[in-house]
């Protein structure tokens, strides 16, 4: 009841062990849906984020399909008609 006061809405998310990663993506995909301003900033971070992870001491070819499909995400929701596409892709 306190949550439905507090927020105009509610998603569940899948609970399959991967939902705190599933939620924080979709709350990062819906920042870039909803807002276009941010948008660049975003996208661009998330460019470098494969090379960054690198300098870290990470191996791209550990990283690589992940971020892949990251950024195919990330680009579908720049150009996504409605929230619910975003989240049925998450589904």
């Amino acid at each position: 009841e306190h949550i439905r006061k507090k927020y105009k809405s509610l998603r569940y998310i899948r609970r399959d062990g991967n939902c705190f990663i599933r939620a924080s993506l979709l709350g990062l995909l819906l920042r870039i849906r909803n807002h276009e301003g941010d948008r660049p900033r975003i996208m661009q971070k998330l460019q470098e984020s494969l090379q960054y992870c690198v300098a870290c001491g990470y191996e791209e070819f550990v990283l690589e399909d992940m971020w892949d499909v990251m950024m195919e995400e990330a680009k579908f929701a720049a150009t996504a008609t409605s929230d619910e596409e975003i989240v049925t892709r998450l589904s």
